[in-house]
């Protein structure tokens, strides 16, 4: 038998007994970042609404429930400038990279990239 000793924020594994809540409920999601450093030169302000453009119609692959572009708040040369934050069921991801706006992505910003990384993280109980 499975028990918790979780609080509900958990974001426990499938060990424990809020797991099997979350999945009953419908609630288990993953947050999907992709975190960037645009090249230097590149206009990072400009950049935003057609990221956010692209993004936005990821809205539209099943399973995928919000998306947020947000920029870097501070202007630091160690710091990354961009994180698109996507929040989608688990079943969701190979839709989404298989999806036209991701191909979009790295067409036409993967040469204006400096750095990118990926983090997928469970959302635990909403």
């Amino acid at each position: 038998m499975k028990t918790s000793v979780c609080s509900e924020t958990c974001i426990c594994s499938e060990a424990c007994a809020c797991f099997e809540i979350r999945k009953q409920k419908g609630t288990e999601a993953v947050k999907h970042y992709i975190i960037a450093k645009w090249n230097e030169g590149v206009n990072k302000q400009a950049m935003l609404a057609p990221v956010k453009e692209i993004f936005d119609r990821t809205l539209e692959i099943p399973g995928i429930r919000a998306v947020r572009v947000i920029p870097c708040c501070v202007d630091r040369p160690n710091r990354y400038d961009l994180m698109i934050e996507i929040e989608m069921d688990p079943e969701a991801l190979p839709a989404y990279d298989a999806s036209q706006p991701h191909k979009e992505w790295k067409e036409r910003f993967g040469s204006l990239l400096f750095a990118k990384t990926i983090f997928d993280r469970d959302d635990g109980i909403s």
